[in-house]
């Protein structure tokens, strides 16, 4: 969730000496999530999810692969278990001029309220360290970046050991560099910081230290002015971080007396999905008519314009006309498809038309077979499911390995699945019947090319998938429906009368799924195999009942909406 107050230059800092020392995470999460971790807390939060904290594992798992490969090369790790002999130790470390230091903790800041455990310091030729912090995730990309790749090795990590690599980049991840930044700001208070400049780093996936420069402009953020200005990261990191130690000294404050006006509500942003207090917030958004944050297209940005103009509930924007006096310097080019999603969030109706639009245009086939693919972890398919109908029978294809994937087992089981589609395409075509395919996702056609390619069938899958017999489903809500919700499968099938069968459906679920179902040994492999199937199959039914339900718009044409 965001906040609907952000401080410019004018902003009156609050007394912070009361809040309690706060790690970098405040800074590059939800300024709502500082609100309400002060405001409530002892509250109930959501858990994380089993996905969630399987990547939490892995990075851990990670991370102590990467401890073991620098100790190796002689870097000293920090076993203490208390912080107060943690700091102790990484100071004492420090005075040495020990060259690589793992798993330390600095000194609390008490004056700007920070504390923190940096993964890894590496000294400085010209003394002083440098933070680097351990991530599972990629860091490099390839060179399209304005921001060269500066790298060292494992075993010489030091920035004065970095070189450029012209063939890569270094991704601008923001958590990841206002991490850096706050490690940077405790290494200045402790006295330790490299005085050659500001530069922290990021090991990888890629095992190679990435080294940014911390006082670079390489984001965006709005200024005083309402345009935006290239910034630092030190620059924002000292905002957001300053930013949220108003927010909770300001809640402190609405403890002591509730006359006392919090900082900041609740915004639907992509963050919440996920988020620990996502159920509490959208209690309090959905009230009454709902907060405009909940309608597809209205991002921040757009929410802080309505609210300014008064216009702060679904119902209310749906009320509006797009000639509206209050919105003439207002710069919403899209304000017109704004107010229709609230109206069609408002219709009795699950599903309407476009502005525009009469009659949706819906291609049909005697045979209509919906399609739906299953990712491992590693990103390689491991099962293609089809759902065939011909409006006498409903039958369901699914064409799955549960062997250790390999890329000629991957394109041997797309084989045994494009034969099949082969062969129902023949026989309608001798029979004079049409058949259609329908997916939901680019994804579907994304790997029916490449797996084409592998299996050297490239043509003939280009041939099928540029034709009107493979249609993506998705965008044709897209392009001639409004629901006031999301548009994806999980929401538009509900709305169309359908219910998966399995618990809690979905991607992230089914990669912990298929990770039990492809080992032999664990004891759940089977139960895991028959939810993916299952889960798998209701996709497809899933996207089939969507599509039902909108040829019934389509026999129902314009539903007479202005």
């Amino acid at each position: 969730m965001g906040g609907d107050v952000r401080p410019d230059r004018h902003w009156v800092r609050r007394d912070v000496s009361s809040v309690p020392p706060q790690g970098g995470y405040v800074a590059k999460q939800c300024p709502v999530r500082a609100q309400n971790d002060a405001l409530y807390p002892d509250a109930e939060r959501t858990p994380v999810g089993a996905f969630l904290q399987s990547l939490f594992d892995q990075g851990n798992a990670f991370e102590d692969r990467i401890f073991e490969t620098l100790e190796a090369s002689g870097a000293l790790r920090i076993t203490e278990r208390s912080r107060d002999a943690r700091i102790a130790a990484t100071m004492r470390a420090a005075a040495d001029r020990v060259a690589v230091i793992l798993g330390g903790e600095l000194p609390i800041d008490p004056v700007n309220r920070r504390a923190g455990r940096p993964d890894v310091l590496v000294a400085a030729r010209g003394g002083g360290y440098r933070a680097v912090d351990v991530k599972s995730g990629g860091v490099l990309g390839h060179a399209r970046s304005a921001i060269p790749a500066l790298l060292s090795s494992l075993d010489a990590p030091a920035y004065e050991d970095a070189s450029i690599d012209p063939a890569r980049c270094a991704k601008t991840n923001r958590k990841n560099l206002l991490q850096l930044a706050h490690y940077q700001r405790m290494l200045e208070a402790a006295g330790i910081a490299a005085t050659d400049g500001r530069f922290g780093a990021i090991i990888g996936r890629e095992a190679v230290v990435a080294w940014m420069d911390l006082d670079s402009d390489v984001f965006r953020s709005p200024s005083s002015t309402g345009l935006t200005k290239r910034r630092s990261t030190m620059e924002v990191y000292d905002f957001e971080f300053g930013f949220r130690l108003d927010i909770i000294a300001t809640t402190h404050a609405h403890l002591r007396d509730p006359s006392v006006e919090l900082l900041v509500r609740p915004v639907r942003v992509p963050e919440c999905d996920g988020c620990p207090w996502e159920a509490h917030c959208l209690a309090e958004l959905t009230v009454g008519d709902g907060d405009l944050s909940l309608l597809p297209g209205i991002g921040f940005k757009q929410w802080k314009k309505h609210r300014e103009r008064g216009v702060t509930t679904r119902a209310e924007l749906a009320a509006l006309t797009p000639d509206d006096p209050r919105y003439a310097d207002a710069e919403m080019r899209d304000l017109a498809d704004q107010i229709e999603q609230a109206r069609a969030w408002m219709s009795p109706e699950p599903f309407t038309l476009r502005r525009g639009i009469r009659t949706l245009d819906l291609p049909r086939g005697d045979i209509e077979i919906d399609v739906d693919l299953e990712n491992a972890p590693d990103g390689r398919v491991y099962l293609w499911g089809a759902l065939r109908a011909d409006g006498t029978t409903t039958s369901y294809h699914p064409f799955v390995t549960w062997e250790p994937l390999t890329p000629e087992r991957e394109a041997a089981n797309f084989v045994a699945f494009w034969s099949w589609l082969c062969d129902e395409r023949a026989q309608a075509a001798a029979a004079g019947k049409t058949l259609r395919a329908y997916f939901f996702s680019p994804i579907e056609t994304r790997y029916m090319r490449a797996l084409g390619e592998a299996a050297g069938v490239r043509d003939e899958v280009d041939a099928f998938v540029s034709s009107d017999a493979w249609l993506d489903l998705h965008r044709i809500v897209e392009r001639q429906v409004v629901t006031g919700t999301s548009l994806s499968l999980k929401v538009l099938a509900p709305l169309a009368g359908f219910a998966w069968e399995v618990d809690d459906p979905g991607g992230a679920v089914s990669m912990l799924q298929y990770v039990t179902a492809v080992d032999q040994e664990a004891p759940g492999a089977q139960r895991a195999r028959e939810w993916l199937l299952a889960y798998n199959r209701n996709d497809v039914e899933a996207t089939a009942a969507v599509r039902a339900a909108l040829d019934g718009l389509a026999r129902r044409g314009d539903t007479g909406r202005t």
